[in-house]
């Protein structure tokens, strides 16, 4: 019962400990790996956006080189032929990977230019540098000293990297002839040298990301510069904004392979399986412990407990060199029943010899009395040990042993077992406080039956009796097993008072003898009902127990009450002797009633109502 119990209590809670940690686990480690990922893709776009700017940087040093040279000073003057054929070749463009060089006076107009296809090794026409004559707030022309720009530019052939730079002296004066604009194609070949520098694979788009969006599952936004989009579980994409100089939206598109999170998402469910196997194996060592040190042990002192209310005999000791609190118990237990029966046999000797009978139930009332609180502050050690809570115990020593970074949370993990630590041994306290009264009620207990010798000269003690209540009453009087095989049914005349005087412990104790005789001859195991007939006649009690039909006997029923001729006037069952002799000490009159017609065979016990309560 308590093994299933205790399962019924932590198996439950395992599981649910189980589903916390697989959504804590799976939770907190799946966002700590996708910030990871995101952290790691954002940096993937920051070096193609870096590499890009980098290829920028240089395209704009090797322009401002060539405007800043007294040899491009004085071709924008003479415009000298030699200029061009000493530094304006095909090799040059091969050579640089230089898709454009264009020369563009003070005034706007073309001085020299060249578009030139680096794979076909052909010259090109392109809309926006196939001009003849620039305005002065062309995105293409200097317009002072310092007026540098590098970037993109969108054409109808694709996006172009340039470089402008105003064309100074040598010693980088005035005044500004010109503009040296030199440009590279940003095309699929210039890609790839780049994805080969980067490591990472990206693509340019033509387009605004918010487009891009829209063909896109599940996309994450990352401070409107970035989007992350987990559409595809094998890889990741991240689109960034490409700017040009003539507005023109372009964005990046880089991929990476998502390995970091298949891995992480591996650990996770590893994680959760050792979390699990961890959690069973505690489980297994408790219910193990438990088992063995405390529902064995229990067990065995309840079956101990009933073999000796059944047999209502204590020559095996149970746990008799046990120092614990069950060992403890069973000890107190098997000292408390010796001076039961100690007792008992003193008073069914003196019941025997008739007139002492009350003097016994005195005691047993008065040892009912001790006993009430000695089982109350044995409920008070049940409730003690269940404020035990080993099990959060347990859960809190399990994290604090885990590797985990957060020392707050293990300093507050530390706190609440220093808080456990001090209830418990509040709790041992408490149970330790409630051994000694225990202890009290054994010696208040053995103190009572030291002095029940002189109680042989007490009489019969008269109290208040409600009889619509007797049949709880006779249950006090009854040991368990008979208890469990007896339904007692009440039935009572309309003219009975419900509240009379009377020998209320006396009367009670031979009633439940008689219960107890008529169990003992009975046919069969199954549950018997007898039934209690009160009736009121004038200054007395009259009570018919009737015997159910299973019933065996020896003898007739008759010969019940008869005389033994060698023993004197004494009922032939020894069971009866000290119901007759306890009858006759309180002048009450017990007989048998033989079954005639429809009625039963019944006990017929006729007690006096006492008129004013207490001792005669």
């Amino acid at each position: 019962m308590l093994t299933r119990k205790f399962l019924l209590l932590t198996i439950p809670a395992l599981l649910l400990i189980a589903l916390m940690d697989y959504l804590v686990v799976d939770h907190l480690v799946k966002m700590k790996f996708d910030s990871i990922e995101e952290r790691e893709a954002i940096q993937n776009a920051q070096r193609i956006n870096d590499a890009i700017e980098r290829e920028m940087y240089h395209l704009d040093s090797q322009s401002y080189d060539w405007s800043a040279w007294d040899d491009t000073y004085d071709f924008m003057a003479i415009h000298n032929q030699a200029y061009v054929d000493a530094n304006l070749l095909q090799e040059t463009f091969t050579n640089n990977r230089f898709n454009l060089i264009m020369y563009i006076d003070s005034d706007g107009k073309i001085v020299w230019r060249r578009v030139f296809d680096l794979e076909t090794e052909t010259d090109i026409s392109v809309s926006l540098f196939n001009q003849s004559v620039y305005p002065p707030n062309h995105l293409l022309v200097a317009r002072n000293e310092e007026d540098r720009l590098a970037g993109l530019v969108h054409t109808e052939k694709g996006l172009y990297m340039i470089g402008r730079s105003p064309i100074l002296t040598s010693e980088y004066e005035g005044p500004m002839r010109g503009t040296l604009i030199m440009g590279k194609l940003f095309n699929k070949d210039y890609q790839s040298i780049l994805c080969d520098q980067t490591r990472i694979h990206f693509d340019v788009r033509k387009g605004n990301m918010q487009q891009a969006v829209e063909r896109c599952k599940f996309v994450t936004w990352i401070d409107g510069d970035y989007i992350i989009d987990r559409s595809h579980n094998d890889t990741l994409m991240v689109l960034s904004r490409l700017p040009t100089l003539n507005g023109v939206e372009y964005h990046i598109e880089s991929t990476i392979n998502r390995d970091f999170m298949k891995e992480g998402k591996r650990t996770v469910i590893m994680l959760y399986i050792s979390l699990m196997v961890v959690g069973s194996i505690i489980l297994l060592i408790m219910l193990i412990g438990i088992q063995i040190l405390v529902i064995r042990p229990i067990k065995k002192l309840k079956e101990h407990a009933l073999e000796v209310a059944h047999r209502q005999m204590s020559g095996k000791k149970l746990y008799p060199q046990r120092k614990d609190e069950i060992g403890i118990l069973a000890q107190e237990f098997d000292q408390v029943f010796d001076n039961l029966l100690e007792t008992r046999s003193r008073l069914l000797e003196n019941s025997y010899k008739a007139g002492l009978a009350e003097m016994a139930s005195n005691f047993l009332h008065n040892l009912r009395n001790s006993l009430t609180p000695l089982m109350g502050e044995i409920q008070g050690i049940r409730y003690a040990c269940r404020n035990v809570d080993l099990d959060k115990y347990f859960k809190a020593h399990k994290e604090l042993n885990q590797d985990i970074d957060d020392r707050e949370r293990q300093e507050k993990i530390r706190e609440y077992l220093l808080l456990l630590d001090r209830q418990n041994l509040e709790n041992m306290e408490e149970i330790h406080q409630v051994f000694n009264t225990l202890d009290d009620y054994r010696l208040s207990i053995e103190k009572l039956m030291d002095t029940q010798s002189r109680w042989t000269s007490a009489k019969p003690v008269v109290e208040t009796m409600k009889l619509s209540e007797i049949g709880k009453e006779i249950h006090t009087f009854l040991t368990l097993s008979v208890a469990r095989r007896l339904n007692i049914v009440i039935q009572m005349e309309d003219s009975t008072d419900d509240a009379v005087n009377t020998y209320r412990v006396t009367l009670l104790m031979i009633l439940s003898r008689l219960l107890e005789f008529i169990l003992e001859n009975q046919s069969d195991e199954e549950i018997v009902q007898v039934v209690i007939r009160i009736n009121q006649m004038e200054n007395n009690l009259s009570f018919q127990i009737a015997m159910p039909r299973s019933m065996k006997l020896d003898h007739h029923l008759s010969s019940v009450f008869a005389m033994d001729e060698a023993n004197g006037s004494k009922p032939i069952h020894g069971d009866l002797i000290w119901c007759s002799n306890t009858a006759s000490v309180i002048g009450a009159r017990l007989k048998v009633v033989e079954s005639y017609e429809d009625s039963r065979s019944h006990f017929h016990l006729i007690v006096p109502i006492i008129e004013k309560a207490g001792r005669e």
